[in-house]
């Protein structure tokens, strides 16, 4: 299990239970939006990592996981990657 699979996992597992209740309170058109700008921010960081890996440290792809496990993003690997299965 890489480290990238558990941090995604541990931030779902803890988020999942935040923003379900956060949704009742406050409307999914919020919780929607917020979990959409998540999204463009974790593209964000994987595209700099990408265009730039050699004054990018392969560290800010922990970055990018955090992100897609704080929007509950269960997959194994940053959304970007996993929108090609």
């Amino acid at each position: 299990m890489s480290l990238g699979t558990l941090i995604v996992g541990g931030c779902a597992a803890v988020m999942g239970t935040v923003l379900a209740k956060l949704s009742d309170r406050v409307g999914r058109v919020k919780v929607i939006t917020a979990n959409t700008t998540g999204l463009i921010l974790s593209e964000i960081v994987l595209l700099l990592v990408a265009m730039a890996p050699a004054s990018l440290s392969y560290r800010w792809l922990y970055v990018a996981y955090a992100v897609d496990g704080l929007r509950c993003e269960l997959s194994p690997e940053p959304s970007l990657w996993s929108a090609a299965d």
